[in-house]
């Protein structure tokens, strides 16, 4: 994940070059709305959604479509709780042969769990981008 701050005239240009950018890199916009609107010119915040091997390229990228003023990275380890749900399903596979009565149960949380793992590892393979634009007049 990143925030990345860019200045220059014409945010709306800038933030078409931020979607062509973000297509480059097998990406899209997932967001794009205009803040505020003032005498000295629009700001215009742009959310794209990447490959997480194309981060970086893409940040690269972005620095060719105007003033970048600041990156801010960061990020969220995942890998615990995939290594928790991991565990739990190994250990609803052991308890698989429990009695009747308990496997409508047991199935409901076999199927939370890997809904869950599901969503995670998707969240894993792509990378969010907040672009801000300023743009002056």
């Amino acid at each position: 994940r990143a925030d990345v701050a860019i200045t220059g005239t014409e945010a709306a240009s800038i933030a078409d070059r931020v979607a062509a950018a973000a297509r480059a890199e097998n990406g899209s916009v997932t967001k794009r709305w205009t803040r505020s609107k003032d005498s000295d010119g629009d700001t215009v915040t742009v959310e794209i959604s990447v490959p997480a091997e194309n981060f970086e390229r893409t940040i690269s990228r972005l620095r060719g479509v105007g003033n970048v003023q600041s990156v801010r990275r960061s990020a969220i380890d995942l890998s615990g709780r995939l290594a928790e749900i991991n565990d739990e399903m190994a250990e609803e596979r052991k308890n698989e042969d429990a009695p009747a009565d308990t496997r409508k149960s047991k199935k409901s949380a076999k199927e939370s769990l890997e809904r869950e793992r599901r969503s995670l590892a998707a969240r894993a393979e792509r990378s969010i981008i907040t672009v801000t634009i300023v743009g002056r007049q």
